[in-house]
C-alpha cells in the first residue's frame, strides 16, 4: 500500500480515503470508487447516516458505456426519504457535469 500511495502522490493524489473494504493494491478501480464514495456521501441527508463504506459498497462497474464507468443503486443506501428516483435527480443536480458530456448522456442516466 505504501508503494501505491507513493505513486499516487507523485501524480498529485495525496488524500486517499480510508475505506475498509477498498483494496486498491488488488483492484486499482477501488481508488476511483473510494474518491467517488467520499464525495457522494456528502450529498446524503445527515439524518440518513450514510457512510462512505455504504456508498463504496453500492458502487458497481457499469455494464453499458452510455451509463458511465460506475453506477450506484440508490436503494442500496436505504435512505427513506426522498424516494430513490427523486434522490438521484437531486444528487445529479448537485454534481457538476463535465462540459464534454452531451445531452444524450444526461438523459441516459434517468432511465
Amino acid at each position: 500500500m505504501d508503494q501505491l500511495t507513493e505513486r499516487l502522490s507523485s501524480l498529485g493524489v495525496t488524500n486517499f480515503p480510508q475505506i475498509p473494504s477498498a483494496h486498491p493494491v488488488y483492484n486499482p478501480l477501488d481508488i476511483f470508487r473510494s474518491h467517488i464514495a467520499e464525495r457522494l456521501v456528502q450529498l446524503a441527508p445527515p439524518e440518513a447516516h450514510v457512510t462512505p463504506e455504504a456508498v463504496f459498497s453500492g458502487l458497481d462497474r457499469s455494464t453499458k458505456p452510455e451509463t458511465g464507468d460506475f453506477v450506484l443503486a440508490l436503494p442500496r443506501l436505504r435512505i427513506k426519504q426522498p424516494k430513490p428516483q427523486e434522490l438521484g435527480l437531486e444528487w445529479q443536480a448537485k454534481v457538476p457535469s463535465p462540459t464534454s458530456r452531451s445531452s444524450y448522456y444526461s438523459s441516459a442516466s434517468h432511465r
